[in-house]
C-alpha cells in the first residue's frame, strides 16, 4: 500500500511539472526505454513499467518510449558530440564538456552532468519525432 501511494505521489509530481491542472490538459511524457541501462539491457533498476502504466491509465498522460542511444554523448545546447571531462589527466565519469560551447577565455560555458543532459536530449528527440517522424541525425549512428 505504501509503495502504491509513493508511486501515485511521484506521478502527481510529474503531472504538475507538465503544467497540467488535474484532469484539464493532457501531458506528454518522454520516457527512456531502458535499453541503455547499467543493470543490463532492458532491465531497469526502478519499477518503470508500473510508473508508465500509472501515468497513462490513472493520470491520463500520454507516455512515449524514447530510445536513449547517444543522449549522454550529445550536447543538449548545440547538439554536437561532447568529450569526457579530464582533471589531472583522469576522466571524470558522468561529466561531459562541449568543445563548441566555449567562451572567449577557453573555459566551457557549461559542463554537462549526464542525467540532466540525457533528459534534455530525450525531450529534443521526442519533439523531433513528433514533428518530423524521424529521430534527429545527431542521435543516430553515422555510417
Amino acid at each position: 500500500m505504501r509503495r502504491e501511494r509513493s508511486l501515485d505521489l511521484s506521478c502527481q509530481r510529474l503531472m504538475k511539472l507538465g503544467g497540467a491542472p488535474l484532469g484539464q490538459r493532457r501531458v506528454f511524457v518522454a520516457f527512456g526505454d531502458g535499453s541503455r541501462c547499467s543493470t543490463g539491457v532492458g532491465h531497469s533498476p526502478a519499477p518503470q513499467a508500473r510508473v508508465r502504466q500509472r501515468l497513462s491509465t490513472t493520470h491520463g498522460a500520454r507516455v512515449t518510449l524514447v530510445h536513449e542511444a547517444f543522449t549522454s554523448q550529445v550536447c543538449s545546447r548545440c547538439f554536437l558530440r561532447t568529450e569526457g571531462k579530464q582533471i589531472g589527466g583522469k576522466k571524470v565519469h558522468g561529466v561531459m564538456v562541449c568543445r563548441n560551447c566555449y567562451s572567449a577565455d577557453r573555459h566551457p560555458l557549461h559542463w554537462l552532468a549526464s542525467p540532466f543532459q540525457c533528459g534534455a536530449n530525450m525531450v529534443a528527440i521526442y519533439q523531433h519525432l513528433a514533428s518530423e517522424r524521424l529521430r534527429p541525425t545527431c542521435f543516430t549512428l553515422s555510417d
